[in-house]
């Protein structure tokens, strides 16, 4: 038997999660949520996931207002703690960003900045679903 992959989401609107663990254990994948950075960044500690999808407007804390500076800032801090890359240079933990805020071009420079290997552009349509995750 195999092990399952480990997907780690960092998302803080409980539908968009939700969504997306479902399609993602349909396909095979276990998930971890965390819903604001706070949490991100005690959970990305622990190690054992695959990729990290990241919403990039995200609330630090349950009381906190979303704010895309909060996700830069996790994906910045993961890549300075995890820097393991495989024999291909790739990083072992993929970050993947889900936003609709990353639509410009210097919005994309700054998440790929950031430590970003892809990025998702929010809405996910339902055919746009099906090809991310398969």
């Amino acid at each position: 038997m195999s092990a399952r992959h480990i997907v780690f989401l960092v998302e803080d609107h409980a539908e968009t999660a939700e969504l997306v663990r479902l399609r993602l254990n349909a396909l095979g994948y276990d998930v971890v949520h965390a819903a604001t950075t706070t949490a991100a960044r005690e959970l990305v500690s622990r190690g054992g996931f695959c990729v990290m999808l990241v919403d990039l407007e995200m609330k630090v804390d349950e009381r906190g207002e979303p704010l895309v500076e909060a996700g830069i800032g996790l994906m910045r801090d993961t890549r300075r703690e995890y820097l393991h890359v495989n024999d291909e240079g790739k990083h072992l933990l993929q970050i993947i960003v889900m936003s609709g805020h990353a639509t410009e071009p210097e919005a994309r420079d700054l998440v790929y900045q950031a430590g970003a290997d892809d990025v998702i552009t929010k809405p996910l349509a339902p055919r746009a679903r099906s090809h991310v995750y398969s």
